[in-house]
């Protein structure tokens, strides 16, 4: 019986998300096979997922199962098993005491991981956007004052270096390791598709953290964007350059404003109000 990619995901007990967006990027992979380029790296978890199926599916597609092994890409050997709904947590950013002693302990450290983490804090990028960075790209950015970042998907995002000592530290590291990326900084393959292993060292050292600060409440790579995403609304009120900050669009924005969803939309009411009476 013939199993599709999608089948296999499903039966393996991966979110419909997961598949939908895993399908597309295979799609991306077959592309880079056909034009005999390598694997693009934000494909890496998509390359390991569709390995793992044409080796349980032998008769599959033999020529894409080529491609991968001669990538160096490994198959999944961890099985998922159906997950029980739990009750959804409320997602909070870090309070203002927690946030600031966190920034403070990342600054002393030396620890490459430490690096990556300050990054995001700064930025509220997405940790797989800055771990898939070139180290070249980097250079050059600091000397134009920007830093073009590849977002999943193939397209790219400029942002601003803005306060440059965190970027040039990490630069420092990545030039004294010879590494290729971000990625490969925090792995122990120094080859461009070391994301996967890159991400798991970077939540392994978040955890460090919340055990040796004392935090309560889950400390992620997505909390540190939301309190990105907080604070500089918090400074700036202006819901716009949030949501250009983030690159993300405004529905999405507005969950991570979820915290001050209700100050936020009392603001616009009083714009409003203002604009419409002194009409």
């Amino acid at each position: 019986m013939i199993i599709t990619f999608e089948e296999f995901m499903t039966a393996r007990h991966y979110r419909e998300s997961t598949v939908r967006t895993t399908a597309r990027e295979l799609k991306r992979v077959r592309d880079a096979m056909d034009a005999y380029a390598p694997i693009p790296p934000y494909c890496e978890r998509t390359a390991r997922r569709a390995l793992t199926w044409l080796q349980a599916c032998p008769d599959q597609d033999v020529k894409l199962r080529q491609y991968l092994e001669s990538q160096g890409v490994r198959p999944i050997t961890v099985v998922l098993t159906e997950k029980i709904p739990l009750r959804k947590r409320e997602a909070r950013s870090f309070e203002d005491k927690d946030w600031d002693r966190f920034r403070d302990a990342l600054y002393l450290s030396d620890d490459p991981r430490d690096r990556v983490i300050e990054i995001l804090c700064l930025t509220g990028l997405r940790i797989g956007d800055l771990l898939r960075t070139p180290t070249a790209r980097i250079a050059r950015g600091l000397e134009l004052n920007e830093i073009p970042i590849e977002r999943k998907g193939g397209a790219y995002v400029y942002i601003p270096v803005g306060v440059a000592e965190p970027w040039e530290r990490l630069l420092e590291q990545l030039t004294a390791r010879q590494c290729v990326n971000v990625a490969s900084l925090l792995s122990s393959n120094p080859s461009a598709l070391a994301g996967d292993a890159s991400y798991q060292a970077v939540n392994r050292r978040l955890q460090y953290w919340r055990q040796t600060l004392g935090f309560k409440a889950r400390v992620h790579t997505h909390k540190m964007r939301r309190t990105f995403a907080v604070r500089m609304y918090a400074t700036t009120k202006d819901l716009l350059a949030v949501q250009q900050a983030l690159n993300n669009g405004p529905a999405a924005t507005m969950k991570y404003l979820d915290e001050s969803r209700s100050a936020t939309l009392a603001e616009h009411q009083r714009n409003l109000f203002n604009k419409r009476s002194g009409e």
